[in-house]
């Protein structure tokens, strides 16, 4: 995956860089991409991020059978504790009524 990935990435024309590569869990493999063209892989409103994410996917999960996670300069993270702070609101206000 890594060779491949690398290789990938070279071709295109963002400066970006695989920076950690290794299982998440048993099922699953962490994607971790970084560099100065992070924001244009996001791109707006995610776009782009999400179809890196299904190409990989595609590729991955056919080939090895495993789910892929992908993080593009902790955006991924960003979003997960976005999540879990909207979610703490909504808890509280059910709580309240």
């Amino acid at each position: 995956i890594r060779i491949q990935l690398v290789k990938l990435l070279e071709s295109s024309q963002f400066k970006i860089e695989l920076s950690e590569l290794r299982m998440y869990d048993e099922d699953c493999v962490l994607i971790r991409l970084d560099g100065e063209d992070a924001a244009l892989m996001i791109g707006k409103e995610a776009h782009r991020y999400k179809a890196i994410s299904y190409l990989l996917h595609n590729w991955i999960n056919l080939k090895y059978n495993l789910l892929v996670r992908l993080e593009i300069a902790q955006f991924l993270e960003n979003q997960i504790q976005g999540m879990q702070l909207y979610l703490q609101s909504v808890i509280e206000k059910i709580k309240i009524h």
